[in-house]
């Protein structure tokens, strides 16, 4: 199978993590660029006081975002569900889609523009195996190379996530812009928190039942979008044979 085709679709699920979020910059993260030496002004050491206003972008998440950041957090003990990821490119919208079983595996799904059509793609990740397919192709496992590492790790952490980076996509510094309950039936939370390149954006996640029903964020290609359905039901993930 040629290598090229497993990366194209890698490349755009790597540019929706850093668009949704994964690898946001965190509050003191920022490293100098100029390593000019200047002299250092020792100013007296004051104490600390809790009540003093700390600075913007350093403060805890809001109220809200925590209640974002728990639910993520609850979705990441559930034992099933099913997700799908709406990214809008210049050449099109690709779409990604997951069966997520904890205990089985995930069956993954992508479908990406091209100028031949909507290329298709099948992957199966469960305890270290990764099998691939394209379109009507026959599986290959792809368990010890880098494209299924590098599929394992997006597909764990854009599709299903197991905690470890809730904080990454809720993080630090979110802050509260508008709170409204959405058509779906859902409560929509608009939030916003700097991203890696240190611009503060905004982005939506609706929550029901202490779960997230779908998160949402504007892109320069359009809405790109996380949908989560079937919590705790019956996913079944099989071994492709």
């Amino acid at each position: 199978m040629n290598v090229r085709n497993r990366s194209f679709p890698i490349a755009i699920l790597t540019i929706s993590l850093a668009l949704f979020g994964f690898g946001c910059r965190r509050p003191g993260s920022d490293v100098p660029t100029n390593t000019q030496v200047v002299p250092v002004v020792k100013e007296p050491v004051k104490a600390f006081d809790p009540n003093a206003p700390r600075p913007v972008d350093s403060e805890g998440p809001s109220t809200e975002g925590l209640l974002a950041r728990q639910a993520l957090k609850n979705l990441s003990t559930a034992k099933t569900y099913r997700t799908t990821m709406i990214i809008p490119t210049a050449s099109g919208t690709v779409k990604a889609s997951a069966d997520v079983n904890r205990e089985q595996g995930i069956m993954g799904r992508l479908e990406v523009p091209s100028a031949q059509g909507a290329l298709s793609s099948e992957i199966f990740i469960s305890n270290g195996t990764v099998l691939f397919r394209q379109n009507t192709s026959t599986w290959s496992d792809i368990s010890k190379t880098e494209e299924g590492r590098q599929f394992t790790t997006l597909f764990e952490n854009a599709l299903a996530p197991d905690g470890t980076d809730v904080s990454r996509i809720v993080s630090d510094n979110t802050r509260t812009v508008e709170v409204k309950e959405d058509a779906t039936g859902c409560t929509l939370y608009t939030l916003s928190q700097v991203n890696e390149s240190g611009k503060r954006i905004p982005y939506q996640i609706c929550l029901r039942n202490d779960l997230p029903s779908y998160l949402s964020i504007q892109t320069a290609a359009g809405v790109l979008t996380v949908t989560y359905t079937d919590v705790n039901g019956q996913v079944v993930v099989k071994r492709p044979q």
